[in-house]
């Protein structure tokens, strides 16, 4: 039995039923030929897909051609723009779309253009002062903080999305509950299956800060045996190196995501409130050596660019605290 150029599409797309779905493992699992043709077939879908060119195809052009053009391209990694992927596959989308609408695919005869197994792979960089919003394949939005690179990896065969971190993303993760999405940092992971969190993990940092807002994510370090699952408004910090961590709880989560707008803005904010974002902005720790100052109120505004010297320069002409510094502990009092 030969499956259909429909079947293994709506397979791929996970819009088959159970019974459905059954069948189609059951014939992949038969043969290593099997194995191959869905590899290929996988892989000439997805480059499909990522080439955005919908033009009618010259219908003579040879399977050969098609062939080498591909196998031209396939181990490069595609750069993104600033709001979306500029796919590899752009220059061969004409002869890719000419396999899809010029070559007849019939239920005993299926032409596979590639025999190497590949992911597709995508990589995403942010430069000093710049943010990114980009879309990623499966439709999942990821905000780019400044230096920042996301190389984001999917493969038809471990059934995952992983995202390799260096940096800070705000993540809106498409739900897909066949194919956990996975953030990878310094040895920690976050898992999740739809999602709106937040993550920062720089390997000039010591620590990797994951911020729930919606939903509920699964948090893992490699060094420890246990994992945390978090609750809207939670955040967790994890030592890279030796695995442990901390839990707390925010009262405004979302003001972890001012970076996004290019400014810091606090509207009647507590000094609690506004240490605990700097704390992620800046990987710094506030220590309250008065507990009355948690609850002054502010309502001010801050550049993303500015550093923290003089955010705590303007503040303290409220005269209400002083403040020193030891390390990394920025001490109030």
């Amino acid at each position: 039995m030969e499956l259909d150029y429909k079947t293994l599409t709506k397979y791929i797309d996970n819009s088959l039923s159970t019974e459905e779905t059954q069948k189609v493992e059951e014939w992949y699992n038969k043969s290593e030929e099997h194995k191959q043709k869905m590899q290929d077939f996988y892989t000439v879908y997805k480059l499909e897909k990522a080439s955005y060119a919908y033009e009618k195809a010259d219908e003579n052009v040879s399977f050969e051609r098609i062939k080498s053009k591909i196998t031209l391209h396939k181990d490069n990694i595609s750069p993104l723009s600033p709001t979306r992927f500029i796919p590899i596959f752009r220059k061969i989308a004409t002869p890719l779309a000419a396999f899809f609408t010029g070559i007849v695919l019939t239920a005993s005869i299926l032409l596979f253009l590639m025999r190497d197994n590949i992911n597709a792979t995508y990589i995403a960089s942010t430069d000093d002062n710049q943010r990114s919003e980009i879309t990623l394949p499966d439709g999942t939005k990821v905000w780019l903080n400044a230096t920042t690179q996301v190389k984001y990896t999917e493969s038809f065969w471990n059934k995952k999305r992983i995202l390799a971190l260096d940096g800070e993303a705000y993540l809106e993760v498409k739900p897909n509950k066949k194919k956990p999405f996975i953030v990878s940092a310094q040895d920690v992971d976050v898992k999740v299956l739809g999602t709106k969190f937040n993550v920062r993990s720089r390997e000039s940092e010591a620590e990797v800060i994951t911020t729930l807002l919606e939903g509920s994510v699964q948090v893992k370090s490699s060094k420890v045996e246990d994992s945390t699952i978090l609750k809207p408004g939670q955040s967790i910090i994890i030592n890279a190196k030796d695995g442990s961590s901390e839990l707390f709880t925010y009262s405004k989560p979302h003001n972890i995501l001012l970076w996004r707008t290019g400014e810091l803005t606090f509207d009647k904010s507590t000094l609690q409130e506004i240490a605990q974002t700097l704390e992620q902005h800046f990987n710094i720790h506030f220590q309250f050596e008065n507990d009355k100052l948690k609850e002054e109120i502010y309502t001010c505004s801050f550049s993303t660019n500015d550093n923290i010297d003089y955010i705590l320069n303007i503040l303290t002409l409220t005269e209400k605290f002083k403040y020193r510094v030891i390390d990394n502990k920025v001490i109030l009092y």
